[in-house]
């Protein structure tokens, strides 16, 4: 199975930059309202009191699910030989079961209901990102990654604006409506994804020996003294998705510290999350040109991963919501420059064509698990020392993504020398 279904080509793929578009709503969007907004109204509405607690727990086992069977099932997708696409039917697959997960906690009335619920949303839709994902490698040029990996980046942010509109126009609409509108939105972004992908049937893998339990737990991970590079990759993925990741506790932080009330927050959270994805788009469309421009990928990716940790360190300083702003503009554009240029350093040192889903799963849990961690560590650092403690600390993971950039190779060397980098 070396072959793409579909061959590469050189020219610039605007059926398939169209289709990211969508796959980002499919995959983006439909996360990251629910936990900047929706999540929070959910167990401000259930547990007043505990309305911390309760999401940071949510949010750490949720993202345990992810490490646990998002590979796991990607893994699974990459074996898949069905006529209809692989790719196509893990992402429509994965939308539809991630719709039905939203909804449940819509109705769930304990707080056990919304985290198995949001578990499932998380692991659901993680298929689908990690298949559009492996969709790049398989079907885009190295020449025009820098490119698609921009737009990747476009989409990204410009799905939350479409989703974080939405929700503002809805202030005053039933919480349950809300799901059911951001679980529909999705469903049908990821059938209009199916129908712009061309895929075909997979031809069937060589059969190889029978490996026990043990031995595929060994190997699912890529051996990081033969592949140094993805290693240090996952790290700088997870790093810098640590450093921005404190944002789903911006809602709560409005709350607490400028005594924002409910319409207030969605107001303000909206306005962040129009200005934060333009310049964010802006700065990826720019940066991935710009990789493709110079032959280069590293400069971009640490400069940008320590400009996260100085807007991240700014909400320090934040004595309004004016600071905020600034923080989020510094922010924003860090992050669309290191999105767009490290998707397209990520396509390029996954080691094996054949697990590019598995692979790429991995490189999600990265993205992921700063959720996890952040859900755990975050409360006890605001209960120590406040905000300024919990944001100085997360700006230390924004330097730690730029010194994890160094040992791999720049583009153009071999992949013999992107072992010996380490």
């Amino acid at each position: 199975m070396s072959n793409p279904t579909v061959a590469m080509n050189d020219k610039m793929p605007w059926r398939f930059i169209c289709a990211l578009f969508f796959g980002q709503i499919a995959n983006v969007m439909v996360i990251v309202v629910p936990m900047m907004l929706l999540l929070t109204f959910k167990f401000n509405a259930l547990t007043p009191d505990s309305v911390k607690e309760n999401f940071g727990l949510t949010a750490g086992i949720s993202t345990i699910a992810v490490i646990v069977f998002g590979p796991m099932l990607s893994s699974y997708t990459d074996k898949l030989t069905i006529a209809f696409g692989r790719r196509r039917t893990a992402i429509l697959a994965g939308g539809i079961l991630g719709g039905i997960s939203l909804m449940a906690i819509s109705y769930s009335s304990q707080v056990w209901m919304i985290i198995v619920s949001w578990c499932c949303v998380q692991v659901f839709y993680s298929i689908v990102a990690s298949s559009i994902f492996a969709l790049v490698p398989e079907q885009i040029s190295e020449s025009r990654r820098g490119i698609v990996s921009g737009a990747m980046g476009i989409f990204a942010p410009a799905s939350v604006i479409i989703g974080m509109m939405i929700m503002m126009s809805m202030t005053d609409r039933a919480l349950e409506l809300k799901f059911a509108t951001v679980a529909g939105i999705g469903l049908v972004a990821a059938l209009i994804v199916c129908m712009l992908i061309k895929e075909g049937p997979v031809p069937q893998r060589v059969k190889q020996e029978k490996k026990s339990i043990l031995k595929k737990a060994l190997h699912f991970y890529p051996n990081p003294f033969v592949h140094p590079s993805f290693s240090w990759g996952v790290s700088t993925r997870f790093f810098q998705f640590l450093c921005g990741s404190t944002m789903p506790f911006q809602t709560i932080y409005l709350m607490e510290k400028f005594h924002y009330t409910e319409a207030q927050v969605t107001t303000a959270m909206g306005m962040l999350s129009i200005i934060g994805p333009v310049l964010m788009a802006i700065s990826s469309i720019g940066g991935g040109w710009l990789s493709d421009k110079l032959r280069k990928q590293k400069v971009l990716v640490i400069g940008s991963a320590l400009g996260s940790a100085v807007g991240i360190l700014l909400l320090v300083f934040a004595t309004s919501f004016t600071g905020v702003i600034i923080s989020t503009i510094v922010m924003s554009l860090s992050s669309g420059v290191y999105l767009a240029v490290d998707m397209a350093l990520i396509t390029r040192i996954l080691p094996s064509k054949e697990d590019f889903a598995k692979d790429a799963a991995i490189m999600n849990i990265a993205g992921q698990l700063p959720n996890s961690v952040t859900g755990f560590i975050a409360p006890p650092l605001i209960a120590a020392g406040g905000y300024p403690i919990l944001f100085g600390v997360f700006a230390i993971f924004g330097v730690l993504s730029a010194l994890s950039v160094i040992p791999i190779p720049e583009m153009g060397v071999k992949n013999e020398q992107a072992k010996c980098s380490m």
